[in-house]
């Protein structure tokens, strides 16, 4: 209880340590991968986009893989359909027709919206909880029109 005499304070709860924003890419075969961790703007991914789009080791049509299990933003749908409109803009002939998705279940709403406005823009995407199915469906779909392939995709 405060008295006349002493100050007024209140404790406020030290906010939790900000992840680290990181955002890579890296290329095995025709397979792109592109990591994210924390939260990036888009000032932050263009570079990366420009990166991918000069260098010579991914090829046009590049079979997409996105790792975000470690990205800590909850995004609304239209921020969902703005990222996914400039993942096409920035990456142009670079971004192929098949993407996978590794997600948490914490992201998997998002992820699902993702999936579906996705094919507005000729992309099939689909989504996992981990890497090595991702990349088994994303080989067994080179050409975006198969699914001979059968993985446990995330439900």
């Amino acid at each position: 209880m405060r008295t006349k005499d002493s100050p007024m304070t209140s404790a406020i709860p030290p906010s939790p340590p900000k992840r680290a924003t990181t955002l890579s890419y890296a290329i095995d075969g025709s397979i792109l991968t592109i990591r994210a961790s924390g939260t990036q703007t888009r000032d932050e991914r263009e570079p990366l986009f420009a990166a991918v789009r000069a260098d010579a080791r991914v090829p046009n049509a590049a079979l997409l893989l996105l790792d975000v299990r470690e990205v800590d933003v909850g995004m609304s749908a239209p921020a969902v359909l703005e990222r996914l409109r400039v993942l096409f803009d920035l990456l142009g002939p670079k971004l192929g027709a098949v993407c996978a998705v590794i997600v948490t279940a914490g992201l998997a709403d998002q992820a699902r919206l993702f999936q579906a406005e996705a094919i507005g823009f000729g992309l099939r995407v689909r989504l996992f909880s981990e890497e090595r199915s991702a990349r088994q469906w994303l080989n067994a779909n080179k050409t975006g029109y198969s699914d001979e392939y059968s993985v446990a995709p995330m439900a």
